[in-house]
């Protein structure tokens, strides 16, 4: 009887979430348009108003309208992912990560950034390219976001390694940490630690959920003032059908 219950709430969750998903990418796409339009009016009335408090009171809407943005950009990518279907193929991993770092160091937050590259691993690396480089881009600007500014070189190093099930990767950084009381819950929806937290509360759950669909680990490890150190652990895949040849 607990089994069948079991199946029955997760069947329920399942067909809710296949309505919701159609119904959350459309209000996202919907929103962008007149969000774009309301930080454009605000930037020119920035440029226009002289009187200083007016123009502190459009930088204020500006920032909320783009914090706005970013969250249904993310939205949009999540059912994105939710509803895409894995395309296996061999991975420059090195070449990818390269990649991400590239796109992420010229950041205004990354202006004294240290970024340490390392490919250790031998084996041919099967994933999805895409997941992976959401993944890593998201670790790595998590990283930055949350950098020690008391520090006269923050840096972030990217390691890859084989292990006997599969690959290794370990970003690790030396920012200011996360709490251990909030350790288990910085992969939720939506969780934010603190109100200082800067980001959308959906990066880490992209993440997480990507993760999941690509059957999987990832570990955390973090002390505050010292940093943290997330683990991805991927499995070695059989090749199947589904690869990209």
């Amino acid at each position: 009887p607990d089994d069948t219950n079991r199946q029955l709430t997760e069947k329920n969750l399942a067909e809710k979430k296949f309505e919701l998903d159609p119904f959350m990418y459309k209000a996202s796409h919907d929103l962008i348009g007149p969000l774009a339009s309301i930080i454009g009016v605000s930037n020119i009335a920035q440029q226009e108003v002289e009187e200083e408090t007016a123009h502190r009171y459009f930088q204020l809407i500006t920032q909320s309208a783009k914090r706005l943005d970013s969250i249904l950009s993310e939205l949009l990518n999540l059912t994105r992912l939710n509803n895409s279907q894995l395309s296996l193929e061999e991975v420059d991993l090195g070449a990818l990560l390269h990649e991400v770092v590239e796109s992420l160091k010229y950041l205004d937050e990354a202006e004294k950034m240290s970024f340490n590259v390392q490919v250790n691993h031998q084996r041919t690396f099967i994933s999805d390219k895409s997941l992976l480089h959401s993944i890593i881009q998201n670790l790595i600007y998590n990283s930055i976001l949350y950098r020690n500014q008391d520090l006269e070189q923050p840096s972030v190093s990217i390691i890859s390694s084989d292990q006997r099930y599969g690959l290794h990767l370990c970003i690790r950084d030396n920012g200011i940490g996360i709490p251990e009381r909030i350790q288990g819950r910085v992969f939720e929806m939506f969780y934010r630690g603190n109100n200082q937290s800067k980001g959308s509360g959906l990066g880490l759950y992209i993440v997480k959920t990507a993760m999941e669909k690509l059957d999987a680990h990832i570990e955390l490890n973090s002390r505050i003032d010292i940093g943290t150190e997330i683990i991805l652990k991927f499995p070695t895949p059989e090749p199947t059908k589904e690869m990209v040849t």
